[in-house]
């Protein structure tokens, strides 16, 4: 799960909870509800990562982070693709807007 926790840890992690942040997707998960284009690259997200953290990047099954050229190539783009919509939809002209509730 993703987390801008400062002091986040991945030891920390229980697979028998669930954050804020992926409750959503479990929520159309089970009601089997289609979802945007937008909340599948945010669900993909989640599933890859457990944290996305200052320290680097935490995946299911590390203890230590891996930093940005650590990542397999698809890592790399899946997480270049939501930076990318982060930032267009916080900093930049808001062109993803449109797609999000597709």
């Amino acid at each position: 799960m993703a987390t801008n926790l400062p002091d986040a840890s991945p030891e920390a992690y229980n697979t028998d909870l669930i954050s804020l942040t992926n409750a959503q997707n479990l929520i159309y998960a089970v009601g089997d509800v289609k979802i945007s284009p937008y909340q599948a690259l945010v669900q993909e997200v989640n599933e890859t990562f457990i944290s996305i953290h200052s320290t680097g990047y935490y995946l299911y099954g590390d203890t230590s982070p891996r930093s940005y050229d650590q990542l397999t190539p698809y890592q790399q783009k899946l997480l270049t693709a939501y930076e990318v919509i982060q930032y267009d939809l916080i900093d930049g002209s808001g062109y993803a807007l449109p797609y999000l509730n597709q």
